[in-house]
């Protein structure tokens, strides 16, 4: 766990120092999220631009129930809980028969 840490951590400050998270689809988005947080992972400058990339202008509708789901999980479990985007999360989950395209342990 210690090498992934610091490969995790290296890989992090070269997506935020070079910006490349704006080129990032939603599923890439969600993915970087989910992989931090099952490695329990918490960098924070990563975090931010994550949720600076969702905060950006209609990306969150591009997210499909998984995405969504994998985010929230994500950023919850690292404790990562901005009202912003918790509550754009929340927002884009509302939309009219967006929920119903959940499965199961997507909820």
């Amino acid at each position: 766990r210690t090498e992934n840490k610091a490969l995790m951590g290296d890989l992090a400050k070269h997506l935020v120092a070079e910006g490349l998270l704006k080129d990032f689809s939603a599923q890439s988005i969600s993915n970087t999220a989910w992989a931090y947080a099952t490695l329990g992972i918490r960098h924070v400058p990563l975090l931010e631009a994550i949720a600076e990339r969702i905060s950006q202008d209609f990306f969150l509708y591009t997210f499909d129930s998984q995405g969504v789901a994998n985010t929230a999980w994500a950023l919850a479990s690292l404790n990562f809980k901005t009202a912003a985007v918790m509550e754009a999360l929340v927002d884009r989950t509302r939309q009219r028969l967006f929920l119903s395209t959940f499965k199961p342990q997507e909820i």
